[in-house]
């Protein structure tokens, strides 16, 4: 069967852990909201949701001196440690 007549599968969407480990990871030595959007193939729109409720967690900060650009926390280094503990049980 050709494209045409193949049915299609939603892509799968990545879930809320991945996302959060890919903004993370991508600000654990500070970067900017656009390095941070195509680090964790985001848009904008979707990328600042996920920054606001990391920062409301207190995972994630905006660096001082610079609003555009953000940084993991302790708390959020930490939390990295313990996720990728729990994915290599996986």
């Amino acid at each position: 069967m050709g494209l045409e007549g193949e049915e299609r599968r939603p892509e799968r969407r990545r879930d809320y852990m991945k996302v959060v480990e890919a903004i993370l990871t991508t600000a654990s030595n500070g970067a900017s909201k656009t390095r941070i959007v195509y680090q964790a193939n985001l848009n904008f729109k979707i990328c600042q949701r996920y920054l606001k409720d990391l920062e409301s967690k207190d995972l994630l900060m905006p660096v001082k001196d610079s609003p555009k650009r953000y940084m993991t926390t302790e708390k959020g280094k930490e939390f990295l440690d313990h996720y990728s503990k729990i994915k290599e049980l996986f």
